[in-house]
């Protein structure tokens, strides 16, 4: 967007139009001039941002604010693709932190079940659940074996003290 030609075209009086009278045309003296010429106001209560454009002709004017718009809504764009970004390189890194976390607990898990020889927990207590089972049926047996011996004959004392050790 030629935006001297905007300011200092066939439309603006000679003490208006940019460089004017004076002449001065360096950037800082236009960036002055182009400030006085465009308004951003921000709401603070309603967050809704107004731009305001004074050219000499409303065409002008139109395309000034149109360009503007465009410029911003790409900054804008820019900034939130940088974001989505640094959110994406955070997610990963803390991904890769948890899977840290995750192999060092599964190591320090591994190593304790070598050291206490325990490679599955469910079987090796299902193993002892199993003995403890049999030897519970072991023992109603030998009771049962010891009531019958008492039952039958008083005599056999020395066989029910053998069962009784």
């Amino acid at each position: 967007m030629p935006l001297r030609d905007a300011f200092g075209g066939r439309y603006a009086d000679i003490f208006s139009r940019f460089p004017g009278v004076i002449g001065r045309d360096g950037f800082e003296y236009f960036y002055r001039y182009f400030k006085n010429h465009v308004a951003v106001d921000v709401g603070t209560a309603t967050a809704v941002t107004t731009l305001r454009v004074q050219a000499y002709t409303s065409k002008d004017a139109y395309l000034i604010n149109k360009y503007l718009l465009e410029m911003a809504e790409k900054r804008v764009n820019e900034l939130n693709d940088r974001s989505r970004q640094d959110s994406l390189r955070y997610a990963l890194a803390e991904v890769a932190g948890a899977e840290a976390k995750v192999k060092a607990a599964s190591t320090a898990l591994s190593k304790f079940r070598s050291k206490a020889s325990l490679f599955d927990p469910d079987r090796q207590s299902n193993i002892q659940l199993e003995l403890v089972a049999k030897l519970r049926g072991e023992l109603i047996a030998k009771q049962a074996q010891l009531s019958q011996l008492r039952m039958l004959s008083p005599s056999l004392a020395a066989s029910i003290g053998a069962l009784k050790l």
